[in-house]
């Protein structure tokens, strides 16, 4: 059933060292990005910060999914009788679940590095720090309907590194494409009501159908494929 398959796809997920992986370079790197540009740079930090989550979500999709293919797990999975579609969910869930997780800590630690190197001594109000989240949690949905799009590559790629390649120059695309990024993110923080005004409510619009019709297009190209 399609709930065994996703919680095997779970476990896999935090029983292997591909989301350590994926989780250390995403943590490591907006350290370095808070601690190089957070200072006067604020523009290419912020710019850096959806970059890093989006290159963490284009990382764990080809050393997860793509090496189910070569190491032929997939394959296995539905010659075991598994329905192609519950096999296709399940995976494109348990890949929603941990790009959650990865923009999550992405955030995190790209908030945490700026406190720590640069601005100490802040203090924020429960508004404040309500609005903080708020704008986080809108960040993390707009980079997840991006990042559904690098799953669709590595299940049609089926190769680990081609298909990690692919995304990236996939995300260059999208840097080059100024409307697409949400590149005048604010940061820090401070003011609660410019933060709320500050989020872009009509490329959501655009955006939120991206993850559903990469499912139902998905769920159609794994039917008829060769696997």
């Amino acid at each position: 059933s399609l709930v065994n398959l996703l919680q095997a796809e779970l476990y896999k997920i935090t029983h292997t060292k591909v989301m350590a992986i994926c989780l250390v370079f995403t943590a490591g790197i907006e350290f370095v990005n808070s601690f190089l540009h957070g200072g006067n740079q604020i523009d290419t930090m912020t710019l850096l910060i959806e970059i890093i989550g989006l290159i963490s979500c284009a990382l764990f999709s080809g050393l997860s999914v793509g090496t189910d293919f070569s190491g032929r797990t997939i394959i296995h999975t539905v010659t075991s009788g598994k329905s192609r579609s519950c096999v296709w969910v399940s995976k494109y869930l348990s890949f929603f679940m941990a790009c959650i997780v990865l923009l999550s800590v992405n955030s995190l630690a790209a908030n945490a590095g700026f406190l720590l190197f640069h601005r100490t001594g802040l203090v924020f109000s429960l508004t404040g720090m309500t609005a903080v989240v708020l704008y986080t949690f809108a960040g993390i949905v707009y980079d997840l309907c991006l990042a559904s799009l690098f799953f669709i590559i590595t299940m049609q790629i089926k190769e680990s590194g081609i298909s990690i390649a692919v995304s990236t120059l996939f995300v260059a695309v999208m840097i080059s494409k100024s409307n697409v990024l949400w590149v005048d993110r604010m940061f820090p923080l401070l003011n609660a009501q410019t933060v709320m005004n500050g989020i872009p409510f009509c490329n959501f619009l655009a955006l939120l159908p991206v993850p559903v019709v990469v499912l139902c297009a998905g769920i159609q190209f794994f039917k008829r494929r060769d696997l």
